[in-house]
């Protein structure tokens, strides 16, 4: 669909890289930055895990966080990854704006309400216009590359392709063809409101290129472990 197209052309600010890494950064917590230092601080991590560790999932990326928060104590997850309400030590929340505009944040106010973080989910990323969570352990390989299942949350309601509905949810499996720089949404669940308005089957699937620079190139990235 074209708006989930255009989401994947946001800038990625990936939830790992909130935290920095050694004698590579200066570290800092997530709740110590500004929203300007974390996205600066995402794009010099970005850059870093794809030069020095190539062949990091999501599922190492996610261990790294942890590891990072817990010996920094920084605000971190309970019970594990993919347990709480919170990601990279922040509860994540839908608000509304004075000029009625919906935008997610860290910080609740009048208006906020919360975006649980489910069981069995990791944050990937998070910025005022969507949330991106992955299922945990459902990278899956195949003979012409690998699936996994993501979930986004978004600011703004898109418009499907012919008009007929609209949407603010998608739950999707995504299959990225590793080494050939294509990617396809292979069938999805989209919701308005909580509401299911429409199912996308495996028929509808169709393969696209991956544009550097996009939340779909780190997600290809984090799955296929490019070098």
């Amino acid at each position: 669909m074209k708006g989930l197209a255009c989401l994947l052309l946001v800038t990625v600010l990936v939830s790992i890289s909130q935290s920095s890494v050694g004698a590579e950064f200066q570290f800092k917590c997530p709740e110590q930055m500004t929203p300007q230092e974390r996205k600066k601080q995402t794009e010099e991590f970005w850059d870093y895990c794809r030069k020095e560790h190539p062949d990091w999932t999501i599922g190492d990326l996610m261990d790294y966080e942890a590891k990072l928060l817990e010996e920094n104590g920084c605000g971190q997850r309970s019970g594990g990854p993919g347990t709480s309400a919170k990601a990279d030590g922040h509860t994540r929340y839908l608000c509304v704006g004075k000029n009625g505009e919906r935008h997610f944040s860290f910080e609740r106010s009048a208006g906020c309400k919360e975006i649980r973080l489910e069981r069995g989910w990791v944050n990937f990323s998070l910025d005022p216009s969507a949330i991106v969570d992955v299922k945990s352990g459902s990278v899956v390989s195949e003979p012409d590359g690998k699936t996994v299942w993501v979930r986004f949350y978004l600011a703004s309601v898109y418009d499907s392709e012919d008009g007929i509905w609209s949407y603010d949810y998608v739950e999707s499996m995504h299959k990225f063809y590793c080494g050939r720089e294509k990617t396809s949404l292979v069938k999805g669940t989209y919701k308005l409101d909580g509401r299911t308005v429409h199912v996308q089957p495996e028929s509808e699937s169709v393969i696209e290129t991956v544009d550097p620079g996009t939340l779909n190139e780190a997600l290809y990235d984090s799955v296929c472990g490019r070098r």
